[in-house]
């Protein structure tokens, strides 16, 4: 394999105690149609077997390169690899999910036909079908069409269906690194904010000059393969990270033109994260009395209530009407209820 110290794609996967997940993240890219790719196993402080399994993958493949650091989280992970990468694209992806076998292909193929700064595909849950969205897809490169474009990542509008139509997810896309690096562009902390994905996608689309967008499935989510995943779990500080979120995004689109009137997009964000939030305390695994308390913090919590005061709910479809309907007017054994009856045990 002459390409080695020249790889085309570099595949970035963070890695925190995931000893029961490397094998089959690994044997997911390891059985993509495309080859010419390095994969960097970034060891975010790992306390179990991850450093030991990562290393064995090295001694058998070449492609494979180990980077251990202290534990910071999974945004500063991903950035060091993108600082230890050589391909002239980067992708990036987490240990417990994998890669349809013609995903990097696809997205190869696309984004070196088209010399764009970025390519996105969707994502779809292990054993979802493709989803047929009613989109534009191919090549955006003015002003009108990569605002378009960035609608549906930040998020939909109230009468809109679906909280955004591409979600937030940096996982389904190829990055050309040249781009990334003349911009300076990495993520944030997921400690800070809930998700650095989102505004790593708005630095990505506030700049470049041109992107691509693909309607096939190149990312799958294993939804139920990690149930100690930080996104299932209950974290009392977690509003307050979608809370910074929503002023690092605001922020965005106060500074870049290309995201004139995402106002109210943002705010849909914002309202879906708070159910998210929601969700996660009426399902964590504290008692029924904290559970119910954990809600009544959440629906009582200023900028949320600022937020509900202003949103046209009315517009929404009607079951996240009368989830916020219930929120706003602060009845939280309804809301929690309503939760109980509509996720069960599930939380996506």
């Amino acid at each position: 394999m002459a390409y080695i110290d020249n790889p085309l794609i570099t595949v970035i996967i963070p890695v925190y105690n995931g000893e029961s997940f490397i094998e089959k993240c690994y044997t997911s890219i390891n059985s993509q149609s495309f080859k010419q790719m390095e994969i960097i196993f970034v060891n975010d402080g790992s306390t179990d077997n991850t450093e030991m399994i990562v290393q064995g993958l090295c001694d058998v493949d070449p492609r494979v390169r180990l980077v251990s650091k202290a534990n910071e989280g999974q945004g500063i992970a991903r950035n060091v690899g993108i600082d230890f990468a050589r391909g002239k694209y980067v992708s990036f992806v987490d240990v417990d999910d994998k890669l349809p076998p013609h995903a990097y292909e696809s997205l190869l193929e696309l984004i070196e036909s088209s010399s764009a700064d970025v390519v996105y595909g969707l994502s779809a849950g292990e054993g979802s079908t493709e989803p047929i969205l009613p989109i534009k897809t191919g090549r955006f490169e003015d002003e009108s069409s990569l605002s378009y474009l960035s609608g549906l990542i930040v998020g939909g509008l109230p009468e809109d269906k679906e909280d955004s139509m591409l979600g937030m997810g940096a996982n389904r896309a190829l990055f050309r690194r040249e781009f990334l690096d003349s911009y300076g562009i990495r993520f944030l902390s997921e400690r800070l904010v809930n998700s650095e994905d989102m505004l790593f996608n708005m630095d990505v689309l506030a700049v470049c000059k041109s992107a691509c967008l693909l309607t096939k499935v190149v990312y799958t989510i294993c939804y139920d393969a990690n149930p100690q995943s930080y996104s299932k779990r209950y974290d009392p500080n977690r509003l307050e990270t979608f809370i910074r979120l929503r002023r690092e995004m605001m922020d965005r689109v106060k500074h870049w033109s290309r995201f004139r009137g995402f106002e109210i997009r943002v705010e849909r964000r914002f309202l879906a994260n708070c159910r998210v939030a929601t969700k996660l305390a009426v399902f964590s695994s504290g008692s029924l009395s904290d559970r119910l308390k954990d809600v009544e913090a959440i629906l009582t919590n200023p900028r949320y209530r600022g937020s509900l005061a202003t949103y046209p709910i009315s517009n929404l479809p009607l079951k996240q009407r009368l989830f916020f309907v219930l929120s706003k007017l602060q009845i939280t054994p309804l809301v929690f209820a309503l939760v109980k009856l509509r996720y069960g045990r599930g939380l996506q």
